[in-house]
């Protein structure tokens, strides 16, 4: 039955992740076939953080206390296909109207982001080892992302509006699928709902632990190098001559995908605090391997780069999640998880779309119909970020898991 059971969850984390890596990495050269400058690209990859501070919290209320995990899931990817549906309707008009696709694109994201909150709610409700089970289940979101991003590059388009239609096809097999997930019912049957509890307030009496104010501060500060890498990584590979983008951004997934096969071995010898700061180091080093790349004209060094994103993914937002699920009670986890994608997907990565596009519009300079950018430049901004958020974690960041947060 459990490993009946993980299966099934794992196949949700397969379709959960692959809807995302079908266009995320595609959609800079995708949408400048269409017009798209800096500036539009720049609020296209804002729509997830704006999507992520503005709904998972709400969502996760619901499902905490209404309606089964499993069909709020449903629901969510089913309107999130015809969101997105309605962006490639919108690009394929005689006069492109780029606000439009954005705003499209802006709602696609309000209905996907609640549902990364609610697949690991789900994944958390109905593993009986979270330590264990859900790094390996979670793995599967990898694969997924891996597999979107090989099957890119193997049609030929990634620089196609193809590609669009696959995240559409999947949006919606996601929808059907979620309904045969494990039954996932509210946690409470309390019918009167203060004002607090409707807008997912409890979460926020985390705040009252030091710990969590100094974990939940360098996590949105970490998203904003985090964005660098997600926005401009693909240009920046295009510009050093790098061929099939999304096959090689995917080296970073195959890298999730070990290092999130090491984390249950590594839970066992090392503390919580110790994996995050890691994972934080990472980051600093991904940076300057871009920087010496770049500089040298090393591809290798570029790779390397990439290859780094199991360390610094798995091991600072995986981890982060194991350490909200430790210090959170029933009645709040998925509003909680729900609260840490709004740090970190929402105003991290918000934080980072805009000092990412101000970083890369102040060290362009366009000479003739050629454009030269300092790579070196904007990369070393993400890096002294990363920097600072390792020493704020060493000196400040103590987890104690003697009891969980409680109402």
């Amino acid at each position: 039955m459990k490993s009946l059971i993980n299966s099934r969850l794992s196949g949700m984390m397969f379709l959960q992740y692959f809807i995302w890596g079908s266009w995320f990495v595609t959609a800079y050269p995708v949408l400048s076939l269409y017009g798209f400058g800096g500036n539009e690209i720049k609020w296209t990859y804002s729509a997830g953080p704006i999507a992520a501070i503005l709904s998972p919290m709400f969502v996760g209320l619901i499902a905490d206390r209404w309606f089964a995990t499993q069909k709020v899931l449903a629901s969510m990817h089913f309107l999130g296909g015809l969101a997105f549906l309605g962006a490639v309707i919108a690009l394929q008009r005689e006069v492109v109207d780029a606000l439009q696709v954005n705003l499209f694109i802006l709602l696609h994201m309000c209905c996907y982001m609640p549902t990364i909150a609610l697949s690991n709610s789900l994944t958390l409700a109905n593993v009986e080892d979270a330590n264990q089970d859900f790094p390996r289940i979670r793995m599967f979101g990898g694969i997924g992302w891996i597999v979107a991003g090989i099957f890119i590059s193997l049609l030929n388009v990634d620089t196609s509006i193809k590609s669009f239609y696959i995240t559409i096809i999947a949006s919606f097999i996601m929808a059907l699928y979620s309904l045969t997930l494990p039954n996932t019912t509210p946690k409470i049957d309390d019918n009167k709902k203060s004002f607090k509890e409707f807008f997912g307030l409890d979460a926020f009496k985390l705040f009252r632990q030091w710990e969590f104010v100094v974990f939940s501060v360098g996590m949105v500060i970490l998203f904003i190098p985090t964005q660098f890498y997600f926005q401009l990584g693909s240009k920046y590979l295009e510009a050093q001559g790098h061929e099939n983008i999304a096959m090689l951004m995917s080296l970073g997934q195959i890298s999730e995908l070990c290092f999130i096969l090491l984390l249950p071995f590594l839970l066992k010898r090392f503390s919580l605090r110790a994996i995050i700061i890691s994972g934080a180091v990472a980051w600093c080093a991904r940076y300057c391997f871009f920087i010496f790349g770049y500089k040298f004209n090393i591809p290798a060094a570029d790779i390397a780069a990439i290859l780094l994103h199991g360390i610094c993914y798995d091991f600072c937002f995986i981890a982060g999640m194991l350490y909200i699920d430790k210090v959170t009670s029933n009645k709040i986890r998925s509003q909680a998880q729900g609260l840490f994608m709004m740090m970190t997907y929402g105003l991290g990565m918000m934080l980072g779309a805009q000092i990412a596009g101000f970083t890369e519009l102040n060290n362009s300079l366009q000479s003739g119909n050629a454009l030269n950018v300092d790579w070196a430049a904007i990369w070393t901004t993400p890096l002294v970020i990363t920097v600072a958020v390792v020493l704020l974690l060493l000196l400040f960041f103590h987890p104690k898991f003697h009891r969980k947060a409680s109402d």
